[in-house]
């Protein structure tokens, strides 16, 4: 079976009622009809390369987000940093992070 690419619906064709498919590769990017083949518009892709990155300082993090008196899995030492992320689906409870201020090892738990 050949490689087939997962492509993003991204309406429904005015002409035959199909899906629109965003389709093609670099800045420009087309909406083609599944059903008739049309392409139905054209669309800018925003040009993410000029956006900054950010370089975050464990320390200057810490003192932001807060340590806990948590012994390290790792190294053993006391003193951790942590913060939450939604990472299941919104009724479920948040994933609990950790990372330790000395070795630099992370690890989550999922309630």
């Amino acid at each position: 079976m050949p490689f087939r690419p997962k492509l993003l619906k991204a309406g429904i064709c005015p002409d035959c009622g199909g899906d629109l498919l965003l389709v093609g590769f670099g800045d420009v990017r087309k909406l083609r009809c599944e059903k008739c083949g049309k392409d139905v518009e054209e669309r800018t892709v925003p040009d993410d390369r000029d956006k900054e990155i950010a370089v975050i300082d464990v320390e200057e993090m810490a003192k932001k987000m807060g340590t806990l008196k948590i012994r390290c899995r790792n190294c053993g030492r006391v003193g951790v940093m942590t913060w939450q992320l939604q990472t299941r689906r919104p009724d479920e409870p948040p994933t609990q992070f950790y990372k330790c201020l000395r070795c630099g090892r992370a690890w989550k738990e999922s309630r």
